[in-house]
């Protein structure tokens, strides 16, 4: 059976579960590729960080990843009362199922997509992905950042005091200054220009300002090398590229 005979083989609440489930899955990893991206090399294997829990188990802070899911599944009306539907997903294979204690002693049911899972509701709903890059290798969008940086030289990128440097965003940059291999791109500026310190008096209260170094941003002497070694690998790749540059 393909995964689009297993798509329709399926009834529309199952469907519609299961996508939810897809969609938590996605969340999840888009926390955890988040995380790298912030240079936290260190986090638990995709076998681990996929799991879910349908219910809140534990007391969590917004900020967590498991606040969000939950926060969606409530909106999405599939927190309590789904456990059957769930099984009968698990039966075709296509979520897996555990137990779980949580820290105040309490049972649980996790939840985790499989490969299957996720590849029926790509099919079943159509969605096209991009395709995955060698282990290493720059979006395009991170090469034209790395091309500004380089081409900018010693002069730099003047920040926007909005985390954007020449109207790229910082997570953009992020990246490439936490390139795994080595720092491509690296920022500087922010040092207390003690000697501009002003002294104002502000509603009957005596109050100082200490003005800053505005921050640029510049490409690394190993950005440097990488690029001049890897732009004509890069302009096959992204030939948009070289037509603007052309």
């Amino acid at each position: 059976m393909t995964a689009l005979d297993l798509w329709q083989s399926l009834d529309a609440v199952q469907r519609r579960t299961l996508k939810v489930a897809y969609d938590l899955d996605q969340l999840k990893e888009h926390h955890e590729y988040d995380q790298r991206a912030n240079g936290h090399y260190d986090r638990p294997p995709a076998s681990e960080w996929r799991w879910f829990f349908l219910e809140l188990v534990v007391p969590l802070k917004d900020s967590h990843p498991d606040f969000i899911l939950e926060k969606y599944l409530r909106e999405k009306k599939l927190l309590a009362g789904s456990e059957q539907v769930l099984q009968d997903i698990v039966e075709f294979g296509l979520l897996e199922t555990r137990k779980r204690r949580t820290s105040n002693s309490l049972t649980a049911h996790q939840y985790r997509l499989t490969p299957l899972g996720r590849r029926v509701v790509r099919i079943g709903t159509g969605e096209i992905r991009e395709k995955p890059l060698p282990t290493g290798t720059l979006r395009e969008h991170h090469w034209r950042a790395l091309e500004l940086a380089y081409r900018a030289g010693e002069n730099g990128l003047a920040s926007d005091g909005h985390g954007y440097y020449d109207e790229v965003p910082w997570r953009t940059w992020l990246r490439l200054r936490n390139y795994k291999a080595g720092a491509l791109v690296s920022e500087r500026g922010g040092e207390w220009l003690w000697s501009q310190r002003k002294t104002y008096v502000e509603n009957g209260r005596l109050r100082e300002y200490i003005p800053k170094t505005p921050y640029r941003l510049y490409v690394t002497d190993f950005g440097r090398a990488y690029y001049e070694r890897e732009q004509n690998r890069y302009r096959e790749m992204y030939p948009d590229i070289a037509a603007q540059e052309g």
